[in-house]
């Protein structure tokens, strides 16, 4: 693919060079907010074990994009996480005087009510 360019005229290595390039572009769309609240990041981890301090299993965490802000909060059980969130959103745009535009999980179906201690239900 490369036999037809003359590397002698460059002063990094050939091998260097070579390996930088890529053979596809990526046209990924990227999302740049330009202000708080323009999208949060939401993501449910757990179960640990041994679980923590008054019974938690599972703790959620809000990400905000623009000002990489975190909150976390400790849960008892996934289905838990909707209840947090409204809690989350009720303080947040209280706070700063403004509502959240968008929001991005794994979509887990936590959030959906089809999560039970077994696995997803449909």
């Amino acid at each position: 693919m490369l036999s037809n360019i003359d590397f002698s005229d460059f002063k990094t290595c050939v091998v260097c060079l070579k390996g930088k390039m890529t053979t596809k572009t990526r046209n990924e769309k990227i999302d740049k907010c330009g202000s708080t609240l323009d999208l949060i990041h939401i993501e449910i981890c757990g179960p640990m074990t041994p679980t923590a301090l008054g019974g938690y299993k599972y703790f959620i965490t809000f990400i905000d994009d623009f000002s990489r802000y975190g909150y976390v909060e400790l849960i008892h059980e996934k289905s838990d996480s909707l209840n947090v969130f409204k809690a989350f959103k009720a303080k947040v745009e209280l706070q700063l005087g403004k509502p959240i535009k968008a929001v991005k999980s794994d979509r887990g179906g936590e959030y959906y009510g089809r999560y039970d201690e077994i696995a997803q239900n449909p």
